[in-house]
């Protein structure tokens, strides 16, 4: 809601932001307001990337989470892929352990031990996992150091 502007969402919709005001209505629209339809995947991207830089540690951890249990589409995309590694390198461990987990999700939302990935793609998921770990084993090096 925002311009007194409502958006269209359902119970499938995804939800970018940690913190978001819903008003269910059955029939006709409140007066004054206009709705509009879903989010589309770019306005989500452009949301998500905003929420990957809050100054909040569970916004953004939040958003890690997210994207863990989003559609593979959106998974898949170069954009949210740099988003999810600017995650796995957050200084906070809440944060890069869900960007950790979300990295080795299966982009194609095959159950684990099911079909898949291709070996390429396979190989992409693994080197950002193995980033994300060696991102946090340097993390807590530079934080004993530092005390």
């Amino acid at each position: 809601m925002g311009d007194r502007e409502l958006i269209a969402a359902d119970s499938s919709s995804f939800q970018v932001e940690t913190v978001s005001d819903y008003l269910a209505t059955k029939g006709t629209t409140p007066s004054g307001w206009r709705v509009r339809g879903p989010l589309s995947t770019d306005e989500i991207v452009e949301r998500a990337t905003i929420e990957a830089r809050h100054p909040l540690r569970h916004s953004r951890a939040a958003i890690a989470r997210a994207l863990a249990g989003a559609d593979p589409s959106l998974r898949c995309r170069a954009d949210v892929a740099a988003i999810i590694e600017e995650l796995a390198l957050d200084p906070d461990r809440e944060v890069s352990g869900a960007a950790a987990d979300t990295s080795r999700a299966d982009p194609t939302g095959a159950p684990e031990g099911g079909p898949g990935l291709s070996p390429p793609l396979s190989a992409l998921v693994e080197a950002l996992g193995s980033i994300a770990r060696q991102a946090a084993a340097l993390r807590d090096v530079v934080a004993r150091s530092a005390r």
